[in-house]
């Protein structure tokens, strides 16, 4: 019984730890750069200036009725910690967890050396 009530502390430690924090504003209009900006940096090849496994900050904008809407993503590295492994599942967790979800226009996810953050904010045309 000790195994079993460890063990599910542990996956839920662990689970915790892998959740995106949402930041920001209330509600993102819309998901789609925020899904462009994780294909760019987290392809092979990486697009738009991002070398491979090195820190990186990419923007893009869009216009929403009458403002642009401009969405920012960042991974950087910590500890000494080299390249990033986990890209394209930390974004897609922001992005799931706190954009999509109607939650918030930013996130941040932070584990093993890795730092990902999605800003967003308005510009007047």
């Amino acid at each position: 019984m000790k195994g079993i009530t460890l063990s599910a502390v542990l996956c839920a430690f662990v689970a915790s730890t892998l959740a995106a924090d949402c930041t920001g504003n209330s509600g993102s209009p819309t998901t789609d750069p925020y899904w462009e900006l994780r294909e760019n940096m987290c392809g092979t090849p990486p697009v738009f200036g991002c070398k491979y496994q090195e820190n990186c900050i990419l923007q893009t904008q869009e216009t929403y009725q009458t403002f642009k809407f401009v969405v920012q993503l960042k991974r950087t590295n910590y500890d000494g910690v080299k390249g990033f492994a986990d890209c394209w599942d930390a974004t897609e967790d922001m992005i799931n967890q706190c954009i999509g979800s109607g939650w918030t226009d930013g996130a941040t996810w932070k584990w093993n050396g890795q730092s990902y953050e999605f800003k967003a904010w308005y510009l007047d045309p």
